[in-house]
């Protein structure tokens, strides 16, 4: 039996720990029971010159958090086929103030020793921005839409290849 302390240092720990979103979870199941995997390249088929080298840093990111980033012959790897931006709403429109969409479309594999893929998957997805009071906002709205989408790209990506359905 624990000393009362010790009971409510844990009851303590507890609240804390769900407060700030830490949770226990199980490790993802990695294909060809592999226990941890390396980070391969994530090619950028695109004109867009950040998307392959952002996917590839949060798929990492992905990777290390649920503690599967590791030396392996089994390797964590992709490609950005597709980034575009196109307007949604045109300023001087009713109730406008210049919406564009950025959309990108992504795919991601695990492979095994030799380079045989084991599973693949893809995601696309598309973030809104503002155009800004001159070309350098919009530019800069632009490239915060683009982090966002490849981080939430990544995390379905991730998702997709460790649980598959």
């Amino acid at each position: 039996m624990l000393p009362p302390a010790a009971c409510a240092g844990l009851v303590a720990f507890a609240a804390v720990s769900g407060a700030c979103g830490y949770r226990f979870a199980a490790a993802p199941e990695l294909p060809g029971g592999a226990r941890a995997i390396s980070l391969g390249a994530v090619e950028n088929e695109t004109a867009e010159p950040e998307a392959g080298a952002l996917v590839r840093d949060h798929l990492g990111r992905r990777a290390a958090a649920a503690g599967a980033l590791g030396e392996s012959e089994v390797r964590l790897a992709g490609r950005v086929v597709r980034v575009r931006a196109q307007p949604e709403a045109f300023p001087g429109a009713v109730g406008s103030a210049g919406l564009y969409a950025l959309s990108m479309e992504a795919e991601a594999w695990i492979e095994g020793a030799g380079g045989r893929r084991l599973h693949r998957v893809r995601a696309s997805g598309s973030e809104p921005f503002y155009a800004g009071r001159d070309a350098a906002e919009t530019e800069s709205n632009r490239r915060r839409a683009l982090e966002r989408l490849a981080e939430r790209l990544a995390q379905r990506l991730w998702l997709r290849l460790v649980r598959p359905e």
